[in-house]
C-alpha cells in the first residue's frame, strides 16, 4: 500500500503545474485511474490461504509402518522390554540409521502411540493377529515406501508463516480503505472532511496539494481526486476537469473554501458502484499499473 500512496501523490504534480486553460474532461483518465481505488474502499480483499495440514492420516501411516517393522527394530525405541518408556533421541536408542535425524520425530511419535497402555485401536484393527508373518512383511515393505512418500509430501507442503496473520482480509481492507479515503474505517456516507488530506485543510489549494511527508497533503486517492478535479476559481472548466458528476459546486483555491464533506462524497460517488466481489491481487496490480502509466516527469518534477 506504500507504493499506492507514492503513486497517488506523484500523479498530481504535472496537473497542478499547468497554467493554461484546461479542457472539459482533460483529467478524465486520471479520474478513472484513481476511482479504481475509491471503488475498492471498504471491500473485502481476496487473501490466498494455506489450510493447516491435518496430520491424522500421516500419523496413521507412520504408526502402521512402525507396527509392521521387525520386532527387534521396534524394541530399540523403548527403554524397557515391556515397551512403556520411549527413548528421548536416536542416539540413546542406539539407532545410527542415516535417516534418523530426518525421521526420528515421526518414529518417536509412532512409538509413543503404540507403547504399552496407549490407545491404538485403529492400528490394532488394521493389523490383526490373523495376518501371517509373510503378509506382514509384504505389507511392511509397501508401508515403508508409502511412509517415505508421505514424508516428502509433508516436507513440500507450504508452511504457514507467523506473518500471515498480518494479511487477513479485514486488515487489508482497512489499509486499502485508508489509502482510498484517508482512514481505514471510513465509508463514503460518513467521510470525515479532515481525513483525505491527513489533516484539516487550512491553507491554499496549491499548498494542500503539494507532496510532502507530513502535515496537510494529498494522502489518499480521494484527496488526489480533489486536487485534479475540484473546480478552481481561475481557468474554470465547463462541466469539470474530470467529469460533470465530479464537479464541485464551489470553487477551491483560497484557504476559505476547501472541499467539504459533501464535495468529497460527490467525488467518491462519481467513481461509480463500490466493488461487490472480493478484490484480487490482479485487480490491485492492474490499478497500480494504470496509475503509474499516467505519471509524467520532467527535469524539475519527479
Amino acid at each position: 500500500m506504500h507504493r499506492l500512496a507514492l503513486a497517488l501523490l506523484v500523479i498530481i504534480g504535472p496537473k497542478l503545474a499547468r497554467s493554461a486553460n484546461m479542457e472539459y474532461g482533460e483529467n478524465r483518465a486520471e479520474h478513472a485511474a484513481l476511482c479504481a481505488f475509491i471503488r475498492m474502499a471498504g471491500g473485502a480483499v481476496e487473501v490466498p490461504t494455506v489450510e493447516p495440514l491435518d496430520k491424522d492420516d500421516y500419523n496413521y501411516i507412520q504408526e502402521l509402518n512402525f507396527t509392521l517393522s521387525p520386532a527387534d527394530w521396534q524394541a530399540k525405541f523403548y527403554k524397557e522390554p515391556h515397551r512403556k518408556t520411549v527413548h528421548d533421541d536416536a542416539e540413546s536408542a542406539g539407532i545410527k540409521d542415516g535417516t534418523a535425524q530426518d525421521f526420528w520425530a515421526d518414529w518417536k511419535a509412532a512409538a509413543e502411540a503404540l507403547k504399552q497402555g496407549a490407545d491404538s485401536k485403529k492400528v490394532k484393527k488394521a493389523v490383526t493377529p490373523e495376518l501371517t508373518k509373510t503378509a506382514k512383511q509384504l505389507a511392511g515393505e509397501q508401508l515403508t515406501a508409502i511412509a517415505l512418500e508421505a514424508k516428502q509430501l509433508l516436507k513440500a507442503y507450504p508452511k504457514i508463516s507467523p506473518e500471515a496473520a498480518k494479511y487477513s482480509s479485514a486488515q487489508l481492507t482497512a489499509t486499502l480503505t485508508s489509502a482510498a479515503l484517508g482512514e481505514g474505517n471510513a465509508a463514503i456516507a460518513t467521510i470525515d472532511a479532515n481525513k483525505p488530506f491527513s489533516a484539516t485543510v487550512s491553507g491554499g489549494r496549491a499548498e494542500a496539494c503539494t507532496v510532502k511527508k507530513a502535515g496537510v497533503r494529498p494522502a489518499s486517492a480521494l484527496a488526489t481526486l480533489a486536487c485534479i478535479c475540484h473546480k478552481p476559481d481561475a481557468n474554470a472548466v465547463t462541466n469539470g476537469a474530470c467529469t460533470e458528476k465530479a464537479e464541485a459546486a464551489t470553487a477551491w483555491t483560497s484557504g476559505t473554501t476547501p472541499p467539504d464533506k459533501s464535495d468529497y462524497q460527490k467525488l467518491a460517488k462519481s467513481c461509480g458502484t463500490p466493488a461487490k466481489e472480493p478484490i484480487t491481487r490482479e485487480e490491485l496490480e492492474h490499478a497500480l499499473a494504470t496509475v503509474r502509466s499516467l505519471i509524467h516527469t520532467d527535469g524539475e518534477n519527479g
